[in-house]
């Protein structure tokens, strides 16, 4: 089963990756919070 969700996670990244891309309105908003996160240990990365 874990295998199945982490494949999962994997297109649903792909997918946003894709629409939001890594430039735009989008990104430059959720960057930040993102970046937070991380510092934060808050995220699946870390």
């Amino acid at each position: 089963m874990l295998k199945d969700l982490q494949g999962q996670v994997r297109a649903l990244e792909k997918d946003l990756v894709e629409q939001i891309g890594e430039s735009g309105e989008h990104y430059a908003k959720l960057r930040p919070e993102y970046d937070q996160a991380f510092t934060l240990k808050c995220t699946a990365a870390t």
